[in-house]
C-alpha cells in the first residue's frame, strides 16, 4: 500500500528504476528518497488509508480507459485501411490498375496520418464523395491540352509563382 510509512521504507535503487522506467528526470532517487523519508502531514485516522482506497478505483477507471482508448485507434485505423483499400466509387468493377484513392493519397503525405485522414472523411466527407472526389474538388486532374499546351488559370499562374499559396478551390480551369 502506497503510504508515507511505505515510502519511508523504499531503497534508492528502487527509485532508481522506477524514474527510469517512466523517464522522470527532473529529479533524481536521492531527492526522491529524501522527501519520501521526510515527516509526513499528520492526518485524522483512517485518512491515508481512504486516499489510497480512492487512489485505486482512479487507477481502475484509467486501465479501462486506455483499453477503450487503444480499441477506438485499433477500429479507426481499420476504417482507414478500409477506405484507402476501397475502389474509387466511379470505377466499381474497374480489373486493370486504376488510381489510388482519396485515403491512399493522403496518408502518402507527410505528417498525415490516421486521425487527420479519418478528420478530413468527417468532415470534408461532402468534397471527398463528390463524382472525382477530391481532386476533382480541388482542381487536381489535369484538363485536355488543346494545342498541345496545358491551360492555366489565373489563380493557378500565381499558385506556381508563389508556392506557399497552396491549392484553391473552386477555380475556373485546372492547370
Amino acid at each position: 500500500m502506497p503510504t508515507p510509512r511505505a515510502g519511508r521504507r523504499v531503497r534508492e535503487a528502487t527509485l532508481a528504476r522506477l524514474l527510469e522506467k517512466h523517464r522522470t528526470r527532473r529529479i533524481d532517487a536521492a531527492t526522491l528518497r529524501h522527501r519520501l523519508r521526510a515527516k509526513a502531514v499528520s492526518v485524522a485516522p483512517g485518512t491515508a488509508e481512504a486516499a489510497v482506497a480512492h487512489v485505486r478505483l482512479v487507477v481502475e477507471r484509467l486501465v479501462l480507459v486506455n483499453q477503450q482508448k487503444v480499441h477506438a485507434r485499433r477500429q479507426l485505423e481499420g476504417l482507414v485501411r478500409q477506405l484507402a483499400e476501397a475502389a474509387p466509387a466511379d470505377e466499381p468493377n474497374a480489373c486493370e490498375e486504376t488510381e489510388p484513392t482519396d485515403a491512399t493519397i493522403l496518408m502518402s503525405l507527410p505528417g498525415v496520418g490516421t486521425d487527420v485522414v479519418a478528420t478530413l472523411f468527417a468532415e470534408a466527407s461532402d468534397v471527398l464523395v463528390a463524382p472525382g472526389g477530391m481532386r476533382a474538388s480541388f482542381r487536381l486532374v489535369r484538363e485536355g491540352f488543346p494545342h498541345g499546351r496545358p491551360r492555366r488559370s489565373p489563380a493557378s499562374r500565381s499558385a506556381a509563382q508563389d508556392p506557399r499559396s497552396g491549392l484553391t478551390a473552386g477555380t475556373d480551369r485546372a492547370w
